[in-house]
C-alpha cells in the first residue's frame, strides 16, 4: 500500500497540521500461518479479554515480511521514486532480517484479524452463526472466517452480514 502521508519530526503533527509531505509504504503477508487467540480473563462483562495477536510467530510469515520489506525497498530504489524521495523510516541501518521483522513488530504491524468465533464443526460458531454454548447469541463480522482471505476483509464480511441476513431470516420463518 502507497499512500501520501504527513510526517513531523519526533511524533505527532504541530496543531495546523503542518508538517513535511512524504510517503508510506505499507505491506502485510498474504495467506499469514500466524495465529492469535483471545482469552476470558474472568467470570464477569467487566473484566478484559487478553488478546494475544501472534503476529509473525511463523517462519513462513517471517520469510514473508521479510521478502516484502525488501521488494519494497527495491521498488522505491527505482525511477521516479529514487530521485524524487529519500528513505527516512526506518531508514537504511535496518537491514538485517531480525532487525527487519523488530521493526516491523515494534513499529506497527497491520493485519486483519479473523477467526475469533471461527465458523464450523470445530469452531465456535455452528452454520447458522450461533455461538454455541449460548442461547439467542450469534456473530456475524470477520471474526467467522476460520482462516483470513487472501485478500482485504471486507468483500468476505460483507458476505458474512449478506449469509447472517439469510440465516436469520429463514429462522424467523420457521419461528412462525
Amino acid at each position: 500500500m502507497f499512500t501520501s502521508t504527513l510526517f513531523a519530526d519526533g511524533g505527532a503533527l504541530p496543531a495546523g497540521g503542518a508538517g513535511s509531505r512524504g510517503v508510506s509504504v505499507a505491506f502485510y503477508p498474504q495467506s499469514p500461518t500466524s495465529v492469535g487467540s483471545v482469552h476470558i480473563t474472568g467470570p464477569t462483562l467487566e473484566d478484559p479479554p487478553r488478546l494475544v495477536p501472534g503476529y509473525l510467530s511463523t517462519v513462513h510469515d517471517w520469510y514473508l515480511t521479510i521478502a516484502a520489506f525488501a521488494r519494497a525497498r527495491e521498488i522505491l530504489a527505482t525511477e521516479p521514486f529514487a530521485s524524487a524521495m529519500t528513505e527516512t523510516f526506518p531508514a537504511a541501518a535496518v537491514v538485517d532480517p531480525e532487525d527487519v521483522l523488530q521493526y516491523v513488530l515494534t513499529h506497527g504491524f497491520n493485519q486483519d484479524a479473523v477467526g475469533t468465533c471461527a465458523l464450523g464443526p470445530d469452531g465456535v460458531v455452528d452454520d447458522e452463526l450461533r455461538v454455541r454454548g449460548t442461547d439467542r447469541l450469534r456473530v456475524a463480522d470477520a471474526s467467522v472466517m476460520p482462516r483470513l482471505p487472501t485478500l482485504n476483509t471486507e468483500a468476505a464480511s460483507r458476505a458474512v452480514g449478506w449469509s447472517a441476513g439469510d440465516v436469520l431470516r429463514n429462522a424467523n420463518r420457521r419461528s412462525r
